[in-house]
């Protein structure tokens, strides 16, 4: 990317949220959502997504999709998880540019039983 075309160097990717779903059996699964909130267009292949549960990548996609200026992606957890001992989860959502001069992105949170 370069500014003589008008994108920035920075894209506006973020992880845009996490929602936490139960189970009849009081477990856990999650859905995600990454969104583009800039103006330009995101290449494909230029980002990879991961869905880790304490601190254990449980889901990744590295043939990621071209994101258009306000649209989404969403993302489901195929598995569910169930409180072990007595602490909560905790899960962490990373957006990772492939380009190695852009920061990783991560959203952060903990799943409370």
């Amino acid at each position: 990317m370069n500014s003589l075309n008008g994108e920035s160097k920075n894209p506006d990717l973020v992880e845009f949220e996490v929602i936490e779903k139960r189970t009849e059996n009081n477990g856990v699964y999650y859905s995600y959502t990454i969104k583009n909130v800039g103006a330009t267009t995101i290449p494909p292949n230029s980002y990879k997504v991961f869905f880790k549960v304490n601190g254990k990548t449980i889901s990744f996609d590295k043939s990621t999709s071209e994101i258009k200026p306000g649209k989404t992606i969403v993302y489901e957890s195929q598995k569910s998880f169930y409180k072990k001992g007595e602490g909560n989860i905790h899960y962490s959502l990373e957006v990772k540019f492939s380009d190695s001069n852009m920061e990783t992105k991560a959203l952060k949170g903990e799943s409370i039983f």
